[in-house]
This record gives C-alpha cells, structure tokens and sequence, in this order.
C-alpha cells in the first residue's frame, strides 16, 4: 500500500490531486487544439501479467486445467490460461475490451469440446458478453448485453440438455435488478426471465440443471427478506421461487447451488444475521425447505462466496473469502447429513488469499482450486490439496512487469534507455527497466519493499557506470531509500532514510562534479518540511540543509548543478507566497531563495530544472496562473519560467488547456535551441501533450495523447542517439499502465520556393524559377566572367538561424549565404566559379524558423546552360529564334531569359552568345528536381550529402 503522502494543498497525495485536477479539467477544455504533424509511435506498454483468478478451474476432456483471470494480460482485461497438472500455465486468451473484460465466471467445456464462459464487462455496450473459445484459444462472441437484455454476468453457463447455455446477469433487465438468459451455440440469445426484487435481486451464482431438468440458481439479494432467495426455473422460462432467506438462516448467497447424490440441494450464503456476518453451509429440498448445517464462527472460515462441491468421498467441500488464521481464507469439508464441518486448510497470504472460485475435484483424486490474491506478488495462486490436507501450490501468478512510469528514462552509455517505474514488478513496489530503442524491456530489478519501494525520480548513470536512484518509500522505516545498481541488476541499499535526515525522496540524485551525489527529500528533516542532502559514493549521507516552511517546503524535484558549481532546485510550497520557491545552494548548504511564487505567478513547480544555453535557469510549475484561485478550485495549466542565478524571473508561457495542463515534468532542451517537455492534462483530448517551446515563449503541442497511446505524461524527455524525444506516460495503452513513446522533436521547415536572382540593369530584378520538384529549372543567362549567381530560397516563416551552406554536387563556390535582412523568410546564397552545362546542388543546414520548426538540411538543385532560353536542356536553332524574335523589345517578365547578358537589353549581343553556346547541352539525366530533406534535429555532424547527380 503506498503512503498517502499529503500534496502541495494539503489534503490528498499528488497523484490523486492530479487525476482530480485533470478532471475538472476535463470539463472545460476545448478539443480542437491543432497540433503540429508529428511522426509518433509507442515503443513499449507496460502490461500486466494475467493475474487475480476469480474463477474456478475445470479439468478439461485432455486432461489439463482451464480458467481464467480477470485483470492483466495483453490489455489488462483478463485471460484464459490452460494449466497442466503439474502447475505449467500457458496464455490462451487476453480478452481486448471489445471480445469481453473482467471474466469472474467459471469456463464449461461443451459438449462440442468447446469452452463457454461470460466476462462481466467488456462488448458492444461494456455490459459483458457470452463468448466460445477453441481448444487452441479462438474466441467468438456469441451476444453481447445491452443493458435491456441484462448487464454484468458474474457468473458462468451451464449447458442443459437442449445443448443450449443457460446463465443470469447481475444486472440489467427491465428492473436493474437481473435476468436469466438462454444462448445458443451459435448466439441465438433470449432473455427468459427478468428479476423484479420481490422474487430476488443480483443473482451472482452459476445455474445448474437438476436431475428433473428445470434450472435452480441463488440471487443475492432482496426477495421477501431482502436476504436474498433461491430460485427455480424451467427451460422455457416457467420461474417459481423457492425460498426467501431471512438472516437467521443465511444471508445473501453469492454461489450457485449443488445438487447432492442425496436429492438436496446444497449451498452457502456469505452472511448470517442470527449467528454473526461470517455465513453459512445450507441444505435445501426439492420442496424448497431450506435448513442451515453449519454457521461460521471467523476462525474457523468467514464468508463462503462460492457454490460446493461433492467429493468422491460423498462429503462437500468448499471455501470461504475470509477466517481462519490469518483471516486470508480457509478450504473446508463438511458432511452433508450432519452438517459436521472440518476447517482442511487455512490461507497465510504466501501460499494464497482469499479464495473465491469454485473448487474442483482432479481425475486424481485431489482437488484444485485459485486464490485471487496471495502468492508472491498478491497477485493469485492455484493449488491442490489432498485428502489428508496437504495443500501444494501450483502457479502463482507474477506481478507482471513494471507499472505506472513516473520518472522520465536516461539514455545510458551502451545506447539503452534505463527507467523506474512507480508499481508493478513481483512485488509492486517498482522496478527497475531497460528498454532498447526498438521497445525491448527488460526488468532489471524489483523492489520488495524492506530494499525500497515506489522510485520516483529518474535515474543517473555515474562516473562509475553504475545506476543511481531514489525510492520515495520502503527501508526500514518506509522513508525511502538511496541505491545503486549495476548494469547487470545487481541492487545494493546505500541509505534508508529515517525521518530527521530526511523522507521520502521525490526526486532523484544527481552526481556533482566533486563525485559526491546530492538530492532533496520531500519531508523530514529537522522540521519536517524537507531537507538537501550529499551522498559519498560508499553512503555516507549528510544534511546539507533543512527547510524550514518560510524559505519552502517539500523540495520535489531532482537537483540541476549549474555551470556556476552551484545547485538549483525548487520547493512545491513554502515560501513568502505559500506556493512554492526556487532555491540555489552550494555544495557547503548555504542556501538562498531566489523566488517565492504567489499563484499568479505560478504555483507548485515540481519538475526538473534545466540550464538554458542563455545561462539562465528554466522550470515549469505544475499550476499556477493570473485565474490562480483554489478557494474556488481554480489552480490554472501551469507555466514555464525562467530565472537568472541572481534571481531575475519572468514567465516564459503560460497555458491554457488547449496547449497543454499541468507541465509535472520539467524541461530537456534541444540542440535547435528549442525546450521540449509533456504537460499530464491538456491538449486535443486531456490526456497530456508533448510540445516544444521557443526560448521567446511560442509553445506547439507536437502530439496529444488519446489514451490508446499513452496518457498523463510526467517525465522529462530524453534525446535518443536517432536524435528523436523519448519519453513515458504514467497510464493509457492497452493496460492502462502507461507506455514508453518515441516523438520527433520538430516539424521540418517548409521551403516555399527557390530562384536563381539577377538584376537586369534599370529593367528590374529577374528570378529563373527553380522547381522543388519535377522538371528541373535551367538557369540560362551568363555569370559573367567569374561565372557569379545567386541563389534566393523563400520559407513559409521568418527564420531565426541557419547554418553552412555548401555545393552537394557541380562546380561552384559558396561566396556567401545569409538570412535576407529585409525578409527573413529569405535566405540568399552567392556563388562563384560557376561552371557552364552542369546541374549544381546547393545544401543549407540546421534551418530553425520563429515558429521552432527545425530541418537539418534542405536541397536546392538548378541546370545552368547558358543560352538555352526555351529551358529544354539544350541549345539549338529554337533557342537562338527565339532570341532574334525579342532582340530590341523592353526586358519584362515574360522575356528576360532572352536577355542572356543580363545588362537590361535584349540585342545582337544576347544573339550572338546564343549562336556562339549553339550544341551544347545537359544531358537527360540532368532534369530531376531535387526537393527538400525532411530531416527535423541537428545534425550533430556534417550533414549527409545527397547523391551525386548526372551532369
């Protein structure tokens, strides 16, 4: 059970205040904000192993066992699983939502050899389904409910001897109070019964057919007593009620019933009003006299919630949810003439909890039964137990691998990624993963809770190349711990706090450059508002610094040692303003506030603090804003600031829901200059965004989440080797455990056009129009005597920087290439030395525009033949009429590629440089137009050059 930690506002643990934010949230947020086309993908869920078998296993015609789990696998909403007798379990089925969720029934095998069964939720309207599956696992949905036709079937169905199914809904149904219901094996569905409350209510208990062929089945509640009853039904739906309990002798029958070898009926209710709440063993006549056997005292069982069965040995035997030594849940056998009952075993937590499925009697014998908690992970078991007693455990069901990453993850030195998560893991308390860039995971470590429990922070990989961390709970006072981890996952505990040097570290450690690390704690300390602390790299820990309410309180985040030595850090309340600080401190512990927030100007910054490539300090806080009012349950989307070293702040952006909410992260920045994080709420669907922020504030989402791909991002981002934002999200995916995404940084720039520019004396300024793509623009006119042109490419946005420019392919020199300063949305490249019948190719690098869109390089390729003013490829007889044709007509734009001198006039001169360039040509391989890269990062090298192409 984690710690309900108290939040920045008092009252709830963060987490909880977040979901509860994102909530109301929801409530006003547009979900028409655009975002910027990204290319996104997710690179791993975190799933759940199947786990938590409600149900009762059968022994199938092959011998081998089957049931199911009703969470975990592929989507975390159950699984079939087939078992062999001696406890090997194989995945058969993950139920995906729309075929079924959260299957509680038992499976029947048919007699087609099929298995038949009902998931609680799950199907066309959520409301559960009936479903067949093959030996081999192929699932077919035979109905769904609607919710009129009954809702949320509990339990399984029971073949009659018409070969139809039989079972009953909980709810739904004209009342809400239930139905049973026929199918058959090929999804002819009828409703035969509908519960109205006087004849029963939520009927949770499997039907069965007695031996005069009419169906008998429990209801749970209500009836005359509104204890709930038992029933009889006939095929075609002729329904008599049998008996109403009264408390005195049972209460409320969660199981079905069993038909003994002695003609009575038998069963078990979960309460008992005239001898306590533990329940009771009943007998029943076909005539519906009902008598109680057996009354549960606690420590000797507590609460049956299933049906019985009948041994080989004519006793019954059953379970019940609670009692026995440990109040984990017993097995029991009782006789069914006297009702002389022996508890046969009592459950301690490892070897199961809890159990709450049908028990089942093995071809050997033994019978075989499932726990839903207990185990190793508290996640289930499945066990037999003999005659005498002996119970063995077969399988336990693994706790699955991690869930809920909270941290973001570091790119480590063998180009691996390495995170946390905050639960999951075989004992769920946190793990500890690796995932490589293609989206293999593997857990590296599990916490237990005595060596730490619930890692908040994100890891660091130190000098040493090991793996240091922080777990917000666990060790040997639950105030959490310091480790260290090898790569291989070898976990050794460096510290466990105990409350006056510190507790609960949110954040993680970072190592200084003196080699020691240092971090923060939440709370604790000398006045328990949280303290600063170092860390030799052998454990020795000391307090640097404890907080004290006034100078802030509960620093949350990870420390950012700046370029001036010191560290940086903020509070996530305290302060003048009682909202929160951002603090430096040097390696000594002398502390300094360099700002208090008010709530106008931000409140509760949590995330990590970055070191912009300006010197100053950048941050985000989680709420905040000029609306900020939570009197009235108005906290605002939060911020991203920045402060200089001597405390100078402003506010970089403030969103606004649409953008982004709830900015938990913290910030990365690029190297286009740009900053990149997630917010936990906003964006199109209130699931959180990915965006980047220019250092001037213009904020784009460049991805919001919808759930299926993630939801609730609240770690910082992390640059891969690819040069794409890695990153994770706290739930969403198909197991709502959150998932591990990949995010291109940037959208590339947008080149517009491309010209080859010469000023024709006082007629004006002429632009030879250069395709991006197509047929390939010739430049015709002449360079002069030195072969000078020059290149204009128009962007869709102003730019703010570009890098080199240079000749990918062709003869010709770059003399110059600059950002126009009349229109930035220009750049003009001067070149020289340009050869005469060649296609040149010009490459412009690291483009960044106002908007932060960023491409590492684009392309702009142009024919030069002078004299070729048709802009074939060749000079000929054509290009010189044409030249003759305009000679003495004023240069316009309809005839300046005749003006070949480019002096302004069109003459003999133009004709006979024309005449004189007659033969020459490019040749056809020369005419494909070369369009922009697409490309979006840095490069971190010299960009790649495009392919040579054919002069």
């Amino acid at each position: 059970m984690k710690r309900d930690h108290l939040c920045r506002f008092g009252f709830l643990n963060p987490r909880t205040f977040l979901s509860i934010v994102v909530f109301f949230a929801s409530l006003f947020l547009s979900s028409s904000a655009a975002t910027d086309p990204q290319s996104f993908s997710v690179v791993y869920q975190f799933l759940p192993a199947p786990n938590t078998p409600f149900s009762k296993l059968i022994q199938a015609s092959d011998g081998n066992f089957y049931g199911m789990t009703s969470s975990g696998g592929s989507y975390n909403a159950g699984a079939v699983f087939k078992m062999t007798p001696a406890g090997a379990v194989t995945i058969l089925h993950s139920f995906n939502g729309s075929d079924g969720a959260n299957p509680y029934g038992g499976l029947i095998q048919a007699s087609d050899g099929n298995f038949y069964g009902t998931t609680q939720n799950g199907g066309a309207s959520n409301n559960g389904v009936v479903f067949e599956m093959t030996t081999d696992g192929n699932l077919t949905v035979l109905h769904s409910f609607a919710g009129d036709d009954g809702a949320d079937p509990f339990a399984g169905v029971v073949q009659a001897t018409d070969r139809n199914f039989y079972g009953v809904t909980e709810g739904g149904g004209a009342n809400g109070s239930g139905t049973i219901f026929t199918v058959s094996a090929t999804g002819v569905f009828a409703t035969i019964h509908t519960f109205n409350g006087n004849d029963g209510s939520q009927p949770t208990g499997q039907l069965i057919q007695a031996s005069d062929g009419n169906l008998y089945g429990t209801t749970f509640n209500l009836g005359a007593n509104g204890q709930g009853t038992v029933f009889k039904i006939t095929l075609d739906g002729q329904f008599t009620l049998l008996h109403s309990f009264a408390g005195t002798d049972g209460a409320g029958p969660l199981g079905g019933l069993l038909q003994a070898s002695d003609g009575n009926f038998y069963g078990t209710t979960y309460g008992n009003l005239s001898s306590g709440p533990g329940g009771n063993v009943f007998r029943m006549t076909p005539a519906g006299d009902v008598t109680s056997l057996y009354s549960f005292s606690g420590t000797d069982g507590a609460n049956p919630r299933t049906a019985l069965i009948q041994g080989s040995d004519g006793n019954l035997y059953g379970t019940t949810e609670k009692g026995g030594v440990l109040n984990e849940g017993t097995i029991f056998r009782v006789t069914p003439s006297l009702g002389v009952l022996t508890p046969f075993h009592s459950f301690i937590g490892t070897d199961g909890a809890m159990p709450s499925g049908e028990l089942t009697q093995g071809s050997d014998g033994n019978v075989y039964g499932t726990t839903p908690k207990g185990g190793p992970s508290n996640t289930g078991t499945t066990f037999t137990i003999n005659s005498a007693g002996v119970l063995t455990t077969l399988y336990s069901f693994p706790g699955g691998g991690g869930q809920h990453p909270i941290a973001g993850m570091i790119l480590a030195n063998d180009g691996n990624f390495y995170g946390t998560t905050f639960n999951g893991g075989a004992h769920n308390d946190g793990t500890i993963f690796k995932v490589t860039p293609s989206g293999v995971l593997t857990i590296l470590y599990s916490f237990s809770g005595t060596d730490g429990g619930g890692p908040y922070g994100e890891l660091i990989q130190a000098s040493d190349g090991n793996f240091y961390g922080t777990t917000e709970e666990g060790g040997a006072l639950g105030d959490g711990t310091i480790f260290q981890l090898t790569p291989s996952g070898t976990l050794t505990t460096l510290h466990m706090f105990i409350g006056q040097d510190g507790a609960h570290p949110f954040g993680g450690v970072i190592q200084g450059s003196d080699g020691n690390f240092y971090g923060a704690t939440d709370s604790g300390g000398a006045n328990d508002k949280g303290t600063v602390f170092s860390m030799t790299p052998s454990g020795t820990v000391s307090t640097l610094y404890s907080f004290a309410g006034a100078d802030g309180s509960g620093p949350f985040c990870t420390l950012l040692q700046a370029s001036d030595g010191n560290f940086y850090g903020t509070t996530g309340s305290g302060g003048t303003g009682g909202n929160g600080t951002v603090f430096r401190i040097t390696a000594s512990g002398t502390l300094t506030t360099l700002y208090s927030f008010s709530g106008l100007d931000g409140a509760s910054p949590a995330g990590k603090l970055i070191e912009g490539l300006d010197g100053s300090i950048y941050g985000t806080t989680s709420w905040g804003g000029p609306a900020f009012d939570p009197a009235n349950f108005i906290f605002g989307d939060g911020e991203i600031f920045k402060i200089t070293p001597t405390g100078d702040f402003a506010i970089v952006h403030l969103f606004v829901s649409t953008d982004g909410s709830i900015p938990f992260g913290g910030l990365s920045q690029g190297n286009d200059g740009n900053f990149y994080g997630t917010t936990e709420a906003g964006g199109a669907n209130n699931n959180g965004v990915v965006f980047r922020v220019t250092p001037s504030g213009n904020v784009t989402a460049l991805h919001s989440f919808s759930t299926s791909d993630g939801q609730e991002p609240t770690s910082v981002l992390i640059e891969g080797t690819d040069q794409n934002l890695y990153g994770t999200t706290y739930s969403g995916g198909n197991g709502q455990m959150g998932v591990v995404f990949r995010v291109s940084p940037s959208t590339p720039v947008q080149l517009l056009n491309a010209g080859s520019r010469k000023t024709h004396g006082s007629a004006g300024t002429f632009d030879v129009d250069l395709p991006l793509s197509g047929t390939q623009g010739i430049e015709c006119r002449s360079g002069g005597a030195n072969g000078d042109y020059t290149l204009v490419l128009t962007f869709a946005n102003p730019l703010t920087s570009i890098g080199a420019a240079s000749i990918a392919q062709g003869t010709a020199v770059i003399s110059n290439a600059q950002i126009d300063n009349n229109d930035a949305r220009n750049v003009v490249v001067n070149l020289t030395g340009v050869a005469d019948a060649q296609v040149i190719t010009v490459d412009l690098s690291n483009i960044a525009d106002s908007f932060g869109n960023f491409s590492n390089a684009v392309s702009v390729s142009m024919g030069v033949l002078i004299g070729d003013t048709t802009g074939n490829g060749q000079v000929n007889s054509s290009d010189i009429a044409q030249t003759q044709s305009q000679s003495g007509q004023p240069v316009t734009s309809a005839n300046f590629r005749e003006d070949v001198t480019a002096n302004g006039e069109i003459n003999s001169s133009d004709v006979a440089l024309v005449q004189s360039m007659s033969g020459t040509g490019l040749s056809s391989g020369a005419t494909a137009s070369s369009g922009p890269t697409t490309s979006s990062r840095p490069a971190t090298k010299s960009p790649k050059k495009t392919a040579a192409r054919a002069p």
